[in-house]
């Protein structure tokens, strides 16, 4: 679950989303909005995403800005990801990834 330190952008174009995105864009505060849930479910497991960005390596623009597991500020999203496929897969059982 999100806390009040998240913004929810809603760009109505592509170019709303140059960094930093401008005030003017619409937002509303991630307070109380989950971006992700998991459960068992049978004899499975679950695991939904609002947004799969995290969990990619990409390169945008002709500067190759660092986006997704490449960004600089994101180095746990890759361990977060294998948790995430080990707990599905039934190697990790706790569910505090």
């Amino acid at each position: 679950m999100l806390s009040a330190d998240y913004t929810i952008y809603s760009p109505l174009k592509v170019d709303d989303m140059d960094s930093p995105i401008a005030d003017t864009v619409p937002h509303t505060s991630g307070l109380g909005f989950v971006n992700g849930a998991f459960m068992k479910y049978g004899k499975g497991r679950i695991v939904v995403f609002a947004d799969g960005a995290a969990f990619t390596a990409q390169l945008e623009g002709i500067k190759s800005k660092k986006r997704g597991m490449n960004n600089l500020t994101a180095k746990n999203n890759a361990q977060f990801l294998l948790n995430i496929i080990h707990w599905l897969d039934g190697i990790l059982e706790s569910e505090k990834w």
